[in-house]
């Protein structure tokens, strides 16, 4: 694919994933899998990882806590019908047109321990806007995944949305100390690889016929960000976070491009920010 070519599909992508409508093709053509060598290095001093626990995450301008269908419910169901109902197209489950059974759900959730479920409480609104989630949780090995991911419109491509992934990527890379943190999704949601590749996560390839889904076969895509990759991702969010004004001050942006630079100083957005970075050697 010429850079042309890339450029106009990458940019057909992004409008896709601003408008909620669905590619009519699998937007795996703009991906090639991110360059990494093959490693067999050994892993010096520690054989374990602990597992995240059941407690509140603070985050830049956002705090997530454990899943509370009590304290979260009426907040999520209020956000959920102002959202478009599109966004839960690719989820195993919803969307709901009863409180009764979103409540349901959110129990349902809330009981887990992997998935362990967190609201998403934008500092803006002091409510819950959203949902995400650690599984795939493997201390044995050093992995966990972020996933179940759903933002309410109050949330959903704001700032509080990245500092809230910040906040959970750092917690399980820095304060956990794991090595592989994962993304994955139905091959064919392009929001989510868009908002994958914004966030540093290096694609790795897809799996066919992996699950069925509401009645439709899923191939699904994945993603990663390593331990020996996480801290210049780290360092280019929290540069983006800190030109960023807050969601809800009079200068805060509505979009990813072109923002989250200081006054007086070239535009820049995240995406193209982490799309930047070189590969990094295990």
């Amino acid at each position: 694919m010429t850079e042309k070519a890339k450029g106009e599909s990458e940019q057909a992508a992004a409008s896709q994933a601003q408008s909620g409508t669905q590619p009519e093709t699998p937007p795996e053509t703009l991906e090639t899998p991110w360059p990494r060598a093959i490693s067999a290095a050994p892993i010096a001093g520690q054989t374990a990882w602990r597992a995240p626990a059941r407690a509140d995450i603070a985050g830049d301008g956002v705090r997530l806590e454990p899943l509370d269908p009590a304290r979260h419910g009426a907040a999520l169901w209020q956000a959920m019908q102002d959202d478009d109902p599109a966004r839960w197209h690719y989820l195993p489950y919803g969307p709901y047109d009863r409180a009764e059974t979103m409540a349901a759900h959110l129990t349902t959730c809330a009981a887990t321990a992997d998935p362990l479920f967190f609201a998403i409480l934008p500092d803006e609104t002091g409510v819950a806007e959203g949902v995400a989630s650690y599984l795939e949780i493997d201390p044995d090995h050093g992995i966990i995944e972020i996933g179940h991911i759903w933002l309410g419109p109050r949330l959903s491509r704001r700032r509080a949305a990245t500092a809230a992934f910040r906040a959970m990527i750092g917690h399980a890379m820095d304060d956990l100390g794991y090595r592989r943190m994962q993304w994955k999704c139905d091959a064919m949601n392009a929001p989510s690889r868009a908002a994958a590749r914004r966030l540093g996560f290096r694609y790795e390839g897809v799996l066919h016929a992996v699950r069925v889904v509401k009645g439709r076969n899923r191939d699904t895509a994945y993603y990663s960000i390593l331990d020996t990759e996480w801290p210049a991702i780290r360092a280019v969010m929290d540069t983006w976070l800190a030109a960023t004004p807050p969601d809800g001050s009079p200068n805060a942006p509505q979009d990813d491009p072109p923002i989250g630079a200081p006054i007086g100083a070239p535009a820049q957005s995240l995406s193209s920010m982490t799309k930047a970075l070189p590969p990094s050697a295990r």
